[in-house]
Protein backbone atom coordinates (compact mmCIF):
# COMPACT_ATOMS: atom_id res chain seq x y z
CA UNK A 1 0.00 0.00 0.00
CA UNK A 2 1.42 3.39 -0.97
CA UNK A 3 0.74 6.65 0.75
CA UNK A 4 1.41 9.88 -1.05
CA UNK A 5 2.08 13.37 0.24
CA UNK A 6 1.81 16.72 -1.47
CA UNK A 7 5.04 18.74 -1.50
CA UNK A 8 4.48 22.46 -1.07
CA UNK A 9 7.46 24.72 -1.64
CA UNK A 10 7.27 28.11 0.08
CA UNK A 11 8.85 30.61 -2.28
CA UNK A 12 7.73 34.00 -0.94
CA UNK A 13 9.11 35.77 2.13
CA UNK A 14 5.96 36.88 3.97
CA UNK A 15 7.37 38.23 7.24
CA UNK A 16 9.23 40.97 5.37
CA UNK A 17 6.70 41.46 2.59
CA UNK A 18 6.61 45.23 3.12
CA UNK A 19 10.39 45.59 2.81
CA UNK A 20 11.32 44.80 -0.79
CA UNK A 21 15.07 45.24 -0.34
CA UNK A 22 15.20 43.06 2.77
CA UNK A 23 13.04 40.41 1.08
CA UNK A 24 15.39 40.37 -1.91
CA UNK A 25 18.41 39.89 0.35
CA UNK A 26 16.69 37.06 2.20
CA UNK A 27 15.69 35.42 -1.08
CA UNK A 28 19.30 35.42 -2.24
CA UNK A 29 20.53 34.02 1.10
CA UNK A 30 18.21 31.02 0.80
CA UNK A 31 19.63 30.11 -2.59
CA UNK A 32 21.83 27.15 -1.69
CA UNK A 33 23.29 27.05 -5.20
CA UNK A 34 24.62 30.61 -5.02
CA UNK A 35 28.40 30.88 -4.82
CA UNK A 36 28.08 33.72 -2.32
CA UNK A 37 24.64 33.77 -0.61
CA UNK A 38 25.57 36.88 1.39
CA UNK A 39 26.42 39.38 -1.32
CA UNK A 40 29.11 42.05 -1.12
CA UNK A 41 26.64 44.87 -1.67
CA UNK A 42 24.67 43.75 1.36
CA UNK A 43 27.80 43.63 3.54
CA UNK A 44 28.99 47.06 2.39
CA UNK A 45 25.54 48.54 3.06
CA UNK A 46 25.88 47.77 6.78
CA UNK A 47 27.08 50.72 8.83
CA UNK A 48 29.59 50.39 11.65
CA UNK A 49 28.03 51.11 15.04
CA UNK A 50 29.74 54.00 16.75
CA UNK A 51 29.31 55.96 19.97
CA UNK A 52 28.34 58.99 17.87
CA UNK A 53 25.60 57.01 16.08
CA UNK A 54 24.22 55.78 19.40
CA UNK A 55 24.13 59.27 20.89
CA UNK A 56 22.45 60.75 17.83
CA UNK A 57 19.90 57.98 17.28
CA UNK A 58 16.29 58.84 18.05
CA UNK A 59 15.67 58.06 21.70
CA UNK A 60 19.06 56.32 21.67
CA UNK A 61 17.33 53.24 20.23
CA UNK A 62 20.68 51.85 19.06
CA UNK A 63 22.07 51.69 22.59
CA UNK A 64 20.04 48.57 23.38
CA UNK A 65 19.26 47.31 19.88
CA UNK A 66 19.31 43.61 19.01
CA UNK A 67 22.73 42.06 18.46
CA UNK A 68 23.09 39.12 16.09
CA UNK A 69 25.26 36.27 17.39
CA UNK A 70 26.26 32.77 16.28
CA UNK A 71 26.18 30.90 19.58
CA UNK A 72 24.45 30.71 22.96
CA UNK A 73 27.81 31.50 24.58
CA UNK A 74 27.77 34.94 22.96
CA UNK A 75 24.04 35.40 23.56
CA UNK A 76 24.26 34.75 27.30
CA UNK A 77 27.32 36.95 27.75
CA UNK A 78 25.80 39.88 25.84
CA UNK A 79 22.42 39.53 27.58
CA UNK A 80 24.18 39.80 30.93
CA UNK A 81 26.24 42.83 29.89
CA UNK A 82 23.27 44.60 28.27
CA UNK A 83 20.94 43.89 31.20
CA UNK A 84 23.44 45.55 33.55
CA UNK A 85 23.94 48.44 31.14
CA UNK A 86 20.17 48.97 30.80
CA UNK A 87 19.70 48.93 34.58
CA UNK A 88 22.51 51.44 35.06
CA UNK A 89 21.40 53.73 32.23
CA UNK A 90 17.80 53.90 33.50
CA UNK A 91 18.67 53.68 37.21
CA UNK A 92 16.53 50.59 37.76
CA UNK A 93 17.22 47.49 39.88
CA UNK A 94 18.43 44.33 38.21
CA UNK A 95 16.70 41.22 39.58
CA UNK A 96 18.43 37.90 39.08
CA UNK A 97 17.96 34.31 40.14
CA UNK A 98 19.41 30.90 39.50
CA UNK A 99 17.65 28.92 36.82
CA UNK A 100 16.92 25.43 38.20
CA UNK A 101 19.03 22.64 36.73
CA UNK A 102 16.93 19.89 35.15
CA UNK A 103 17.50 16.53 33.53
CA UNK A 104 19.60 13.55 34.52
CA UNK A 105 22.90 15.44 34.39
CA UNK A 106 21.74 17.82 37.14
CA UNK A 107 21.95 14.94 39.62
CA UNK A 108 25.62 14.36 38.94
CA UNK A 109 26.69 17.51 40.80
CA UNK A 110 26.70 17.99 44.55
CA UNK A 111 25.64 21.29 46.15
CA UNK A 112 29.19 22.65 46.23
CA UNK A 113 29.79 21.85 42.57
CA UNK A 114 26.50 23.46 41.62
CA UNK A 115 27.38 26.63 43.54
CA UNK A 116 30.72 26.80 41.72
CA UNK A 117 29.07 26.29 38.34
CA UNK A 118 26.48 29.01 39.02
CA UNK A 119 29.33 31.35 39.93
CA UNK A 120 31.56 30.54 36.93
CA UNK A 121 28.73 30.31 34.38
CA UNK A 122 26.57 33.06 35.88
CA UNK A 123 25.65 34.65 32.55
CA UNK A 124 24.19 31.41 31.18
CA UNK A 125 22.75 29.76 34.29
CA UNK A 126 21.10 32.79 35.88
CA UNK A 127 18.20 34.89 34.58
CA UNK A 128 18.35 38.69 34.65
CA UNK A 129 15.31 40.95 34.67
CA UNK A 130 15.08 44.74 34.39
CA UNK A 131 11.71 46.44 34.04
CA UNK A 132 11.36 48.05 30.61
CA UNK A 133 14.27 46.21 29.02
CA UNK A 134 13.85 44.99 25.42
CA UNK A 135 13.06 41.31 24.95
CA UNK A 136 12.29 38.80 22.23
CA UNK A 137 9.55 36.16 22.23
CA UNK A 138 11.21 32.86 21.33
CA UNK A 139 8.14 30.65 20.83
CA UNK A 140 5.25 30.79 18.39
CA UNK A 141 2.31 31.61 20.65
CA UNK A 142 -0.34 32.89 18.24
CA UNK A 143 0.94 33.30 14.71
CA UNK A 144 -2.24 34.91 13.40
CA UNK A 145 -1.82 37.83 15.80
CA UNK A 146 1.91 38.33 15.40
CA UNK A 147 2.94 36.58 18.63
CA UNK A 148 5.66 34.58 16.93
CA UNK A 149 9.26 33.58 17.42
CA UNK A 150 11.24 36.80 16.97
CA UNK A 151 8.47 39.19 18.03
CA UNK A 152 9.88 42.17 19.94
CA UNK A 153 8.60 42.83 23.44
CA UNK A 154 9.28 44.96 26.52
CA UNK A 155 9.86 43.35 29.91
CA UNK A 156 6.96 44.29 32.15
CA UNK A 157 6.92 42.42 35.46
CA UNK A 158 7.51 39.20 37.38
CA UNK A 159 4.79 36.89 38.67
CA UNK A 160 5.89 35.64 42.07
CA UNK A 161 4.41 32.84 44.20
CA UNK A 162 1.87 33.84 46.81
CA UNK A 163 3.43 35.46 49.83
CA UNK A 164 6.56 36.64 48.00
CA UNK A 165 6.94 40.42 47.85
CA UNK A 166 9.70 41.88 45.69
CA UNK A 167 9.84 45.00 47.86
CA UNK A 168 11.08 42.81 50.72
CA UNK A 169 13.99 41.68 48.55
CA UNK A 170 14.74 45.26 47.53
CA UNK A 171 15.04 46.17 51.19
CA UNK A 172 16.98 43.12 52.37
CA UNK A 173 18.83 41.51 49.45
CA UNK A 174 19.88 44.45 47.28
CA UNK A 175 23.54 45.23 46.69
CA UNK A 176 25.26 47.81 44.50
CA UNK A 177 28.10 46.85 42.17
CA UNK A 178 29.62 49.13 39.53
CA UNK A 179 26.68 51.49 39.81
CA UNK A 180 24.03 48.77 39.37
CA UNK A 181 21.61 47.77 42.12
CA UNK A 182 21.38 43.98 42.01
CA UNK A 183 18.62 42.07 43.77
CA UNK A 184 19.19 38.35 44.23
CA UNK A 185 16.02 36.23 44.40
CA UNK A 186 16.15 32.87 46.13
CA UNK A 187 12.66 32.09 44.82
CA UNK A 188 12.20 31.41 41.11
CA UNK A 189 9.39 33.57 39.63
CA UNK A 190 6.41 31.74 38.18
CA UNK A 191 6.71 33.79 35.01
CA UNK A 192 8.47 36.67 33.32
CA UNK A 193 5.86 38.99 31.77
CA UNK A 194 6.37 41.31 28.83
CA UNK A 195 4.36 43.56 26.53
CA UNK A 196 4.55 42.25 22.94
CA UNK A 197 4.99 44.74 20.12
CA UNK A 198 1.93 43.84 18.07
CA UNK A 199 -0.45 46.00 16.07
CA UNK A 200 -3.36 47.75 17.76
CA UNK A 201 -5.69 45.65 15.60
CA UNK A 202 -4.15 42.41 16.87
CA UNK A 203 -4.28 43.63 20.46
CA UNK A 204 -7.93 44.69 20.10
CA UNK A 205 -8.82 41.30 18.61
CA UNK A 206 -7.13 39.43 21.44
CA UNK A 207 -8.93 41.52 24.05
CA UNK A 208 -12.30 41.21 22.25
CA UNK A 209 -12.19 37.44 22.19
CA UNK A 210 -11.85 37.34 25.98
CA UNK A 211 -8.12 36.62 26.25
CA UNK A 212 -7.90 38.64 29.43
CA UNK A 213 -8.37 38.50 33.17
CA UNK A 214 -8.46 42.27 33.68
CA UNK A 215 -9.51 45.19 31.54
CA UNK A 216 -5.98 46.19 30.61
CA UNK A 217 -4.18 42.86 30.47
CA UNK A 218 -4.02 39.92 28.11
CA UNK A 219 -3.53 36.29 29.06
CA UNK A 220 -1.43 33.95 26.93
CA UNK A 221 0.20 30.56 27.38
CA UNK A 222 3.81 29.42 27.18
CA UNK A 223 5.04 25.83 26.81
CA UNK A 224 5.65 24.65 30.36
CA UNK A 225 9.15 23.88 31.54
CA UNK A 226 10.31 20.67 33.21
CA UNK A 227 8.15 20.75 36.33
CA UNK A 228 7.93 18.11 38.99
CA UNK A 229 4.49 16.70 39.82
CA UNK A 230 4.57 18.68 43.08
CA UNK A 231 5.40 21.97 41.29
CA UNK A 232 2.72 21.36 38.66
CA UNK A 233 0.12 20.67 41.33
CA UNK A 234 1.15 23.83 43.21
CA UNK A 235 0.85 25.99 40.08
CA UNK A 236 -2.58 24.57 39.27
CA UNK A 237 -3.72 25.20 42.83
CA UNK A 238 -2.61 28.83 42.55
CA UNK A 239 -4.44 29.24 39.26
CA UNK A 240 -1.18 29.82 37.38
CA UNK A 241 -1.68 26.80 35.14
CA UNK A 242 -4.80 26.10 33.12
CA UNK A 243 -6.36 22.67 33.66
CA UNK A 244 -6.12 20.44 30.64
CA UNK A 245 -3.53 22.70 28.99
CA UNK A 246 0.14 21.78 28.86
CA UNK A 247 1.31 25.31 29.58
CA UNK A 248 1.91 27.92 32.22
CA UNK A 249 -0.57 30.77 31.87
CA UNK A 250 1.11 34.15 32.17
CA UNK A 251 -1.16 36.88 33.43
CA UNK A 252 0.20 40.08 31.93
CA UNK A 253 0.00 42.24 28.82
CA UNK A 254 2.11 39.71 26.94
CA UNK A 255 4.70 37.05 27.40
CA UNK A 256 8.37 36.49 26.75
CA UNK A 257 10.30 33.60 28.29
CA UNK A 258 13.71 35.16 27.91
CA UNK A 259 15.45 38.38 27.13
Amino acid sequence: RHQYFNLMELVEQMRAAEDALHSANLEHKRNTEAKQPVRDEFITSLQRLSAKAIAESEGQVLRFAKIGVLSNLERHALNYVQARAFAKFHNRPLFWWRQPLTGMASGWLNAGEQDKMYHVERAGLCFFFVEGAPATITHNIETGRGLVNGCDATLHSLTMPDGVDLSDYLAAAASTRDGVTEVALDVVPISVNAVPHVSQEARATLLARGATLKADTVQFSLPKTCLSHEEEAELKAEGAMADGHNSIVVQAEGVSPVI
